[in-house]
């Protein structure tokens, strides 16, 4: 039997035991993961790890009340306590109007293909994992005779699976994997020590940066930054590598957030459809990039997953909501939820 199929019928004995328990309504979601890093340290290694894990949370509504409970033991009878575990939290907790599934049923196609799992990354073997991580240290020292130290170097890998379900009648799953190196230098001239970071992390092992390169890149980082100083205070137009960009990026769209906007927490809350960048910037949120990290073609509560313009020329468009924040601010949900089994 497959992991989604055990999975799948785990999450359906939850949700039958939440509603003999008393839920008016409920949804489940399961999870299975393997995970390993290795990181090494001028030729050693430092760790190294490899776990397996797996969770099943349950969030039960009791009317407008609401309760949740998790657990990683799959056991039918531990199951039941859990759905009685949920439900007499659920009882206990204050009315909320706003609780609830969500009214409209969950749209979706099963005719996406995001292509987001790649069986030869679980089909790495230990070895050639170590033997990526020395080659990441062995490129970089052989790149620059100043790069002499490393902070540290390493792998990381993973596949995971997930399945959603709900009291009505949603039924989602998908799998993935990932891999990632990264190279962290230190490099030392004059009695002067500069470090810096190279990585790269992908879904498919074909995708992803040989360890060579990233070895290279990272010791070029590192030793680039030997001599630097500090210059005048000015005004001069700045040009940001794009990891640094990102952090901008990322600091915006949590602003997006329509519960931190509900709340007035959010230094966007009255700007939408007002002009907050330069013309020259736009911001799409596309969850369907064939074999992208952050890709997925449903959110946490079902919904199909869709191409969302979140700023457009310098535009404020959108926030973003899932079904309670969306019926806290009277706005419409747009596939913007996020869950876990935790």
């Amino acid at each position: 039997m497959s992991v989604e199929k055990k999975l799948q019928d785990t999450a359906q004995q939850l949700l039958d035991h939440a509603m003999a328990a008393g839920a008016t309504s409920a949804d489940v979601v399961a999870t299975r993961s393997t995970d390993f890093e290795v990181k090494v340290c001028d030729g050693k290694i430092v760790t190294l790890t490899e776990a397996v894990a797996k969770g099943i949370g349950l969030r039960v509504f009791v009317d407008k009340q609401l309760g949740f409970c998790l657990t990683s033991d799959f056991r039918n009878d531990t199951l039941k306590d859990v759905a009685q575990t949920a439900v007499d939290l659920a009882k206990e907790s204050a009315d909320d109007p706003h609780n609830g599934l969500p009214d409209a049923e969950a749209e979706f196609s099963t005719d996406l293909e995001l292509d987001l799992y790649d069986a030869d990354i679980p089909a790495l073997s230990t070895e050639e994992k170590i033997r990526m991580a020395h080659t990441l240290e062995e490129a970089a020292r052989a790149t620059d005779p100043r790069v002499k130290k490393f902070r540290d170097s390493g792998v990381s890998s993973g596949e995971a699976s997930s399945v959603m379900l709900s009291s009505k009648g949603v039924q989602r799953q998908i799998s993935g994997t990932g891999i990632s190196l990264w190279c962290n230098p230190i490099a030392e001239s004059d009695g002067q020590l500069q470090t810096e970071v190279w990585y790269d992390s992908r879904t498919h092992l074909e995708d992803l940066e040989s360890p060579e390169s990233v070895g290279r890149t990272a010791a070029q980082r590192a030793a680039r930054m030997l001599g630097a100083k500090p210059v005048k205070t000015q005004n001069v137009p700045i040009i940001l590598e794009p990891h640094i960009a990102a952090g901008f990026v990322c600091s915006m769209i949590g602003a997006m957030d329509g519960d931190m906007v509900f709340k007035k927490a959010s230094f966007l809350a009255d700007k939408l459809d007002s002009t907050i960048a330069v013309p020259g910037l736009s911001l799409i949120d596309d969850p369907h990039m064939t074999r992208g990290t952050g890709s997925a073609p449903f959110d946490g509560e079902g919904f199909a997953t869709y191409r969302k313009e979140l700023l457009a020329a310098g535009t404020l468009k959108t926030f973003l909501y899932d079904t309670y924040t969306a019926r806290k601010a009277g706005k419409t949900a747009n596939a913007s939820a996020k869950r876990s089994a935790r």
